[in-house]
């Protein structure tokens, strides 16, 4: 345990890390390595903090690193725009950063472009995501309809669903997505749609 004060303080611990060689990898997903802070020990963990007990405390943290080595090192915060390059690698999105996915949550950052024919019937047509960064592997894709409950992607010129959206394509720096225009839809049509991309591990 650490004493806390009512001033700013810099604290270092510094562990060894059993090796892992000859062990085996669980296949729950459950094998880690975790920093835990604990504000209090109740019942449950009373016995793994001892002399802990319940607190009452407001306490707070910043710039907590961990870092590979015998020595402390500065903290060194990543600049946001290289931090959200590496998690697009993971996860990305075209709806803003503010927006949580959903449909029906407007037309910001559609993925769009103008329908080669009219109508519902014909040939289909098709629409390019070019993700933010090259992802870690072909992500697993999700649609969402910008106006509408459901995955379609929309035409945005007359306020209607298209019809048959589907990926076509997808792999780590691009999805394509195919649709049939809306049955009133015209040549130059144009339409978008919302997606997520996520290859997380």
């Amino acid at each position: 345990m650490i004493a806390l004060t009512s001033q700013w303080q810099k604290f270092v611990i510094t562990v060894d890390l059993p090796s892992i060689a000859g062990k085996i990898i669980g296949t729950n997903g459950d094998d880690y390595l975790a920093v835990q802070f604990y504000l209090d020990a109740g019942v449950t963990i009373a016995t793994a903090l001892p002399g802990m007990g319940q607190q009452n405390i407001v306490f707070d943290l910043a710039r907590v690193q961990c870092a590979e080595g015998a020595a402390d090192t500065p903290c060194e915060p990543r600049h946001i725009q290289t931090e959200l390059a590496l998690c697009q690698r993971y996860f990305c999105k075209t709806f803003p950063l503010n927006v949580a996915p959903a449909q029906n949550t407007g037309f910001i950052g559609v993925v769009s472009g103008r329908q080669v024919t009219a109508g519902s019937a014909g040939a289909t047509n098709s629409l390019t995501w070019t993700y933010p960064v090259r992802m870690r592997a072909a992500p697993a894709i999700v649609t969402y309809n910008p106006q509408a409950a459901n995955g379609q992607v929309r035409n945005l010129d007359q306020n209607v669903d298209c019809s048959g959206t589907g990926i076509a394509m997808t792999n780590d720096w691009m999805t394509l997505f195919n649709y049939l225009g809306s049955a009133s839809s015209v040549a130059s049509s144009a339409n978008g749609v919302h997606a997520t991309a996520d290859a997380e591990l």
